[in-house]
């Protein structure tokens, strides 16, 4: 687990996220402090801003603190703003990385900048730890894969659904057909019985013809 004895001060992540804002720093992450471009982008961001304090603190770096474990948060409260930088491995002498000192116009140039970053906090020494620096997470599937995955999808949802109703379009054609048919089919019905009365008419009237012509003929017979 990353441990680091910094000089320098806290700067609170309340704070951070106001600097983010005013001075619109879309590459910085607040909750994310040690990131290599929110890192590229703040001391960017610095140097524009107080570039002769800058030039004063070549190994100036933002360091944070976080914990993986605590899921009761999103981000650790501090950040820090520090001229110097030492990585704890195992153990360290803290009276010898601090009898080294830090030279006048160095600890001049931190409290200058702290001044213009955030007045109130302390100038010294902390120890800070961090859990995760690079935040993993887990990897992002490929894009291949994931539209490989939602054709599958589609297919099967499309193989389980129910056959799709018909419109109402349709349903007025089909009751329209159905109307036609049946009244086709009663004129037809109607017609049939017509046919036959007309033979029948055709019938009778050849027969009283023939019953006329026959009475012609015996009345004839008679008259001879």
């Amino acid at each position: 687990m990353p441990t680091w004895l910094v000089h320098g001060f806290r700067w609170p992540r309340a704070q951070v996220r106001i600097h983010t804002i005013l001075q619109n720093l879309d590459d910085v992450a607040p909750e994310w402090v040690m990131a290599p471009a929110t890192q590229s982008c703040l001391h960017k961001n610095f140097k524009e801003q107080w570039p002769d304090i800058i030039a004063r603190l070549p190994g100036l770096q933002f360091i944070e603190q976080y914990d993986p474990e605590d899921l009761t948060v999103k981000d650790q409260p501090y950040a820090y703003v520090c001229d110097q930088v030492h990585d704890i491995k195992l153990g360290i002498d803290i009276d010898e990385v601090r009898g080294a000192g830090v030279s006048d116009e160095q600890w001049a140039a931190i409290a200058e900048l702290r001044d213009k970053v955030t007045p109130d906090a302390k100038l010294g020494w902390f120890v800070v730890v961090n859990g995760d620096v690079e935040r993993w997470a887990p990897p992002v599937e490929d894009e291949d894969e994931l539209q490989d995955y939602d054709d599958e999808e589609e297919a099967e949802t499309k193989t389980l659904s129910p056959p799709a109703r018909r419109t109402s379009k349709a349903l007025d054609e089909s009751k329209h057909e159905e109307l036609d048919r049946r009244d086709n089919t009663q004129n037809k019905k109607l017609q049939e019985p017509k046919k036959r009365s007309t033979s029948e008419d055709s019938t009778s009237r050849t027969a009283v013809t023939t019953n006329v012509a026959k009475a012609s003929l015996a009345i004839t017979t008679q008259d001879g």
